[in-house]
């Protein structure tokens, strides 16, 4: 595993330093600024005491489980994109871009073997290849036979 550090900041905190539990935090402020308790309680079918450690940052994993199932995959990705400092779709580019360069390769085998003459007939790329049959000259297990 890669530890990254963050891109922005001029603290240099890595981001190991925000947990899910800040990242739901930070989320809830922001999306109710004012009675942000009783509304995340209410959203994600918590307690007001659960509700309350969603807002001081120190929500047990716990309720930090309960709000992903009720919110959902998304909602539990883009926390973890939080966390993390990934973009989930940075990591789809990076595969795809592996993928898109291992085809390339096949492609180039596949361009090669589609240029053997067909004159050479269709076993022309096992022609190459050793006989295993034929004897070598310095082999005299072979020519005591």
């Amino acid at each position: 595993m890669q530890i990254s550090r963050k891109k922005s900041g001029s603290q240099g905190k890595l981001k190991l330093d925000k947990g899910l539990s800040d990242a739901l935090r930070d989320y809830a402020r922001e999306r109710w600024p004012v009675g942000t308790a009783k509304l995340c309680a209410r959203e994600w079918d918590l307690t007001v005491t659960e509700g309350r450690g969603i807002v001081e940052g120190t929500a047990s994993k716990t309720t930090v489980e309960k709000c992903i199932k009720r919110a959902g995959l998304l909602f539990g990705i883009r926390l973890l994109e939080e966390v993390t400092g990934e973009c989930l779709a940075d990591i789809f580019r990076e595969i795809r871009g592996n993928y898109d360069s291992d085809t390339q390769r096949v492609g180039a085998l596949v361009g090669d073997l589609l240029a053997i003459p067909a004159s050479r007939g269709p076993h022309a790329v096992h022609a190459s290849l050793p006989d295993p049959d034929r004897r070598r000259s310095g082999d005299r297990r072979l020519a005591a036979r």
